[in-house]
């Protein structure tokens, strides 16, 4: 009961709906990772069916401060990701060429602006900035490294192309061989 199926860090936010100011409650928790990108100062945050709005983000203290509102928009946050390599602890040849390899990474997110978006029609009403610390998750990954000569046989766009279809594949090939849901 202790440990987190959703994250393994110990940072996690308290979401905490300040509708009612003679009652504040919290009504729930959110990983480290995952809250500049729900729960930056103006965005919508979604909890059984109604929208709340972020007033306040306390970082520090770990704290999102929401109020209950009736808006016909959402938001989506804008996330910028870099990947950086810190290890590599396995490498194979692979008999279709190239290799594949599995070592440890650092993710490292920023959230930059958040546009709002209305319900039904998916019209842009706008954007705002959002003004957080980028934060960093240490976490193992695998890649596969085309090689030289295929990569030099089709174009940049076409490549592109062909890897987002390989991606595709396997986010719905992997599930069924690790036997988890496609969104672990």
């Amino acid at each position: 009961a202790g440990i987190s199926l959703r994250s393994a860090s110990d940072q996690n936010f308290l979401i905490v709906d300040i509708s009612d100011p003679k009652k504040h409650r919290v009504i729930g928790e959110m990983d480290r990772f995952t809250v500049p990108m729900l729960l930056h100062e103006k965005a919508i945050y979604m909890h059984e069916g109604r929208q709340f709005q972020v007033e306040k983000l306390d970082f520090d203290a770990c704290k999102a401060f929401i109020r209950q509102v009736e808006t016909g928009y959402y938001t989506d946050a804008d996330l910028n990701i870099n990947l950086s390599l810190l290890d590599i602890e396995k490498e194979e040849p692979r008999p279709c060429g190239g290799q594949s390899a599995l070592g440890e990474v650092k993710v490292t997110a920023l959230v930059t602006m958040y546009k709002k978006i209305r319900f039904d029609t998916h019209e842009n009403l706008g954007f705002g900035h959002v003004r957080l610390p980028e934060t960093e998750m240490h976490t193992e990954a695998m890649w596969w490294t085309l090689p030289d000569d295929l990569v030099a046989r089709f174009a940049s766009d076409t490549l592109k192309n062909g890897m987002l279809g390989v991606a595709n594949l396997l986010r719905i090939v992997c599930p069924l061989y690790l036997m988890c849901a496609p969104q672990d």
